[in-house]
């Protein structure tokens, strides 16, 4: 996987969340997943097509999603992800990969992305694919993991 197209799905993530949560989040550690890694409560899943392939996850607890919601709706409590809650971080998602497929476009690089779907849960897992980068972040809504498997 070549490190620009990673750096690009960064800068994306970084972008929206100033933007959609007025807040620059902090880039905690970058790894490889090399096994099945459980994820936090709530995954936010996009897949891609066309010259990249794969999919992108974006991971968080609920208290963080809760959060993350409360800032978007104007700062309204928010106890647990409704539909509501859970379409604003759906939206994080479909602005982040749109985002990234107009900066993968100015390379030549043509993709084409899914609807974000959302999976919520505890003791979830994902199996690792070889090409999978981890990226954590910290926000004060809480972290966010953005999981980047593309070929």
């Amino acid at each position: 996987m070549k490190a620009d197209y990673v750096n690009i799905f960064i800068r994306s993530l970084i972008m929206v969340c100033e933007m959609m949560l007025g807040e620059r989040p902090v880039m905690k550690e970058t790894f490889k997943k090399t096994s099945t890694t459980s994820l936090l409560d709530v995954a936010v899943v996009i897949g891609i097509t066309g010259q990249l392939k794969g999919q992108v996850v974006i991971n968080f607890s609920s208290e963080t999603g809760q959060n993350m919601a409360s800032v978007m709706m104007g700062g309204i409590p928010i106890s647990e992800l409704d539909e509501i809650g859970k379409s604003a971080l759906q939206e994080i998602g479909n602005m982040m990969m749109g985002t990234a497929s107009t900066e993968l476009s100015q390379l030549g690089v043509t993709t084409d992305i899914t609807p974000p779907h959302m999976i919520t849960g505890e003791h979830m897992s994902m199996t690792a694919k070889d090409k999978t980068i981890i990226v954590s972040f910290e926000l004060s809504a809480g972290k966010i993991l953005l999981e980047i498997s593309i070929e």
